[in-house]
């Protein structure tokens, strides 16, 4: 079955349709995302994508591009705001000890990941990094501001002293940008 009638099979709400384009997709999906959340996160992401792909399948225009592109920008948007959800969990998290009053203290501990899994995130941020900065510096800073320093549009806007919708457009156009460069790297390995 063709990908345009799978489409239009989903778009009704035919369950097959949908079963057939998530085994189409989550593999390739799954390494899309990987480079952007720790392997333990990858699973979620995917299961997030596809459920806001299906439930949102009718935004889908094929004259914008194809339907894996749209399914893993989807993607990747997601797995940004889970690793900038997680980031911020990770900054205001107590690493020693919370002190009651003063007849006792709450210890609190926080498990260290393991080695391995520790390099792998520093290697999905490094990627990341490298991305970035494979962007031409009309994209190159504001992309850093949103993804890196976790900025908001209005704040970008302020930092750059651009209008808020050039910030907006830029950064729409630093995201497809990163996609494209990820899907020529997914591609070459």
């Amino acid at each position: 079955m063709g990908e345009a009638e799978l489409i239009t099979l989903a778009r009704k709400n035919n369950e097959s349709a949908f079963l057939e384009i998530f085994n189409r997709y989550k593999g390739g999906l799954k390494v899309h995302v990987s480079k952007v959340v720790p392997s333990w996160d990858v699973e979620d992401v995917c299961m997030q994508t596809f459920l806001k792909a299906f439930l949102h399948i009718d935004s889908y225009n094929p004259e914008k591009g194809e339907f894996r592109t749209w399914l893993y920008t989807i993607g990747w948007n997601t797995a940004l705001d889970l690793a900038g959800k997680k980031k911020r969990e990770m900054d205001y998290m107590p690493t020693t000890s919370i002190e009651g009053d003063a007849d006792s203290t709450v210890n609190v501990s926080t498990q260290e990941k393991p080695a391995d899994e520790a390099i792998s995130n520093q290697e999905d941020y490094d990627k990341l990094i490298g991305y970035i900065n494979g962007l031409s510096p009309l994209y190159r800073e504001i992309a850093i501001y949103r993804f890196i320093d976790e900025k908001d549009y209005n704040e970008i806007a302020q930092k750059t002293d651009l209008p808020l919708n050039t910030v907006k457009t830029r950064i729409r156009r630093a995201k497809e940008i990163l996609q494209k460069m990820m899907l020529d790297d997914e591609e070459d390995e």
